[in-house]
């Protein structure tokens, strides 16, 4: 079953929620939402009906207990449902640090069985690696590099799922720009 959300909420309703939320969320230092419109045309385009798949995809990053995290979401018909799904989610999970059981959801979560990998689409590997892609190749390599670092598995704060993520992003973008290493 998918889940839908169509909200009469306006973009600007929900990015002053989404405020609230981390103001009230001590733990996130800094966050913002993509796109970020400007003027009452832009705000029109995200809650219009029949948007392409990168028109209503909507990137929300934060900072939680110094660590970055990035939440992506594309599957409501709408830029402005896709933001308000990002709500509810992060408002749930501050509600679930707030009563003390995230270690529990954490642990019910690390149970289940990953995802089967699919293809990388272009949206996926610019969300992975956080960048645009009106961006230059030269800015997407240094922000990989960034990442490459902090991920890599040799490191104590290595990751090698996530490394192996942004790799697969970065090899994707490269085949797509015509610049395959």
């Amino acid at each position: 079953m998918n889940y839908r959300l169509t909200t009469d909420k306006t973009w600007h309703a929900t990015l002053q929620d989404m405020a609230e939320t981390f103001r009230k969320w001590k733990a996130v230092s800094t966050w913002r939402v993509t796109p970020n419109p400007r003027g009452a045309a832009e705000y029109r385009k995200l809650e219009r009906q029949n948007q392409s798949e990168s028109e209503r995809t909507v990137l929300l990053e934060y900072v939680l207990h110094g660590t970055p995290v990035q939440l992506t979401m594309n599957k409501q018909s709408r830029a402005v449902d896709n933001q308000r799904v990002l709500y509810l989610a992060v408002e749930d999970m501050r509600l679930i640090e707030t009563r003390g059981i995230s270690d529990i959801v954490r642990a019910a979560y690390l149970q289940l069985a990953a995802p089967a990998p699919a293809a990388m689409t272009n949206q996926d590997a610019y969300v992975v690696l956080g960048v645009s892609p009106s961006q230059s190749l030269a800015e997407i390599e240094r922000r990989y590099r960034q990442l490459a670092a902090q991920f890599h598995p040799d490191k104590p704060s290595g990751d090698l799922a996530q490394f192996q993520a942004i790799t697969a992003a970065i090899a994707h973008i490269r085949s797509e720009k015509g610049t395959a290493q």
